[in-house]
């Protein structure tokens, strides 16, 4: 009985410690300022990420749904069938409330535009706009620069081409249409190739490149 009472007066202070640091804007783990797009400073966040990057690999490999550990993941995705399904309740639900109170369906904070058409407040708007092009810096540094057509480099034109034409089936399978997430998190699998959007769109009309036919006669 006292080993729960301890417990549960450790769990009071832990709450109370938490609640005064957010009151005062400073990291809920150590207190001190935090990041500006977070509630964490940049060491107690990384911590964080590191942790969850280590446990998501342990059950990638142990072949266990990635959020809960314990029932083996829907084909194509890497939750089971309960987690995808309460995941994505949960998380409709919360945005909804959160747009008709006008607030960012990310972080709950009040939108600078609460009329605009974005749903997202400026600082998240930005760190969405960063973390998005980080990850596709990686997928581009680890398919290639330029194209694999024409030799184009700019990195604006540039995009990521399924190599048999089955694009459209694949984001089916997967259940989603961002496709530069899909291929970090599944350490970037064979099938794809950088091409620019002039290549992709002629792949796409003609079958192939009319590059590779000018080339060819």
């Amino acid at each position: 009985m006292r080993e729960l009472q301890k417990s549960l007066l450790a769990k009071a202070r832990v709450k109370r410690w938490r609640d005064k640091c957010i009151r005062d804007g400073r990291c809920w783990k150590c207190g001190k300022p935090p990041l500006f797009t977070s509630r964490l400073c940049l060491t107690c966040r990384d911590k964080r990420d590191l942790y969850a990057r280590e446990r998501r690999e342990i059950r990638q490999r142990s072949g266990t749904c990635v959020k809960c550990g314990k029932h083996p993941p829907e084909r194509g995705i890497q939750y089971c069938c309960e987690c995808k399904i309460g995941q994505g309740r949960a998380k409709c639900k919360l945005r909804r409330t959160r747009k008709e109170g006008h607030l960012c369906s990310n972080c709950g904070k009040r939108r600078d535009n609460p009329t605009g058409a974005t749903v997202l407040c400026l600082a998240c708007l930005f760190n969405a706009k960063q973390e998005y092009q980080r990850v596709r810096d990686r997928v581009f540094e680890h398919y290639g620069k330029t194209c694999c057509c024409c030799g184009e480099s700019e990195r604006a034109f540039l995009s990521m081409d399924h190599i048999n034409n089955d694009g459209a089936q694949h984001r089916r399978d997967i259940g989603e249409s961002k496709i530069y997430g899909w291929l970090a998190r599944n350490k970037f699998p064979s099938g794809f190739q950088t091409l620019c959007m002039n290549c992709q769109f002629g792949k796409k009309n003609c079958g192939i490149c009319p590059h590779q036919t000018k080339g060819a006669v």
